[in-house]
This record gives structure tokens, sequence and C-alpha cells, in this order.
């Protein structure tokens, strides 16, 4: 799971002079995002939930947010 200490570490690169290290760093991220995308995806099919009923509920979610 990407926490957010690695977001730290990519905000720290950006203003490093190691362009090499900040691209690895975002490749790598970018890879467990993906990963953690499928494990939702197979998730949801597992458990018969379906791309409507998730963004149902992602839009509650920034209602409550919002208020």
């Amino acid at each position: 799971m990407v926490t957010e200490e690695d977001y730290k570490k990519i905000l720290e690169l950006l203003n490093s002079d190691d362009q090499g290290e900040l691209l690895q760093k975002v490749m790598l991220t970018n890879t467990e995002l993906m990963e953690n995308l499928y494990d939702l995806q197979e998730f949801m099919e597992e458990n018969g939930l379906t791309p409507e009923q998730f963004h149902v509920w992602k839009e509650q979610k920034d209602l409550r947010m919002y208020h």
C-alpha cells in the first residue's frame, strides 16, 4: 500500500538533483497503485459489487466529507 511517507519521499526527491531516483520511486509507486487497483477490482467481483455501486458509494462519501 502506498503510504503518506512514500508521497513525502517523492516530494523530497522533486527538490533534489537526483532525477533518476525520483523516476525510480515514481515508477515503483505507480506499480503499487496499479496492483492495489487490480486487488480492488478482484474484491468487487468476488463480492458481487458493481462499478455503479462503487460510484454511488464514492459520491456519498464525497458528500459526507463536504458537509
